[in-house]
């Protein structure tokens, strides 16, 4: 699980941008997102849009026993860039 400092730097970076979503919801989209590609076991980079913010982010989809999975490794919002590494779905 992300640490407590990284999930309130994102926090605050979010409510700055001005995304209303919670941390959770906008790295659960964007895990979704990724899944939905259907692109296994390879990096994929992604932008998603939050009212007029933007999210890049950079995450790598896998599935074991009929389970998805995708690890988010990093996400950048505004100019700040969090190194994520932890999984979602």
């Amino acid at each position: 699980m992300m640490n407590e400092e990284l999930y309130e730097a994102l926090e605050q970076e979010l409510e700055k941008n001005h995304v209303e979503e919670d941390v959770e919801d906008v790295l659960l989209d964007l895990a979704e997102n990724i899944a939905e590609r259907g692109i296994m076991d390879k990096e994929v980079v992604f932008k998603q849009s939050y009212g007029r913010t933007e999210v890049h982010g950079c995450g790598v989809c896998s599935e074991e026993d009929g389970e998805t999975s995708v690890l988010i490794k990093w996400i950048r919002v505004g100019k700040k860039e969090f190194e994520i590494d932890d999984y979602f779905l």
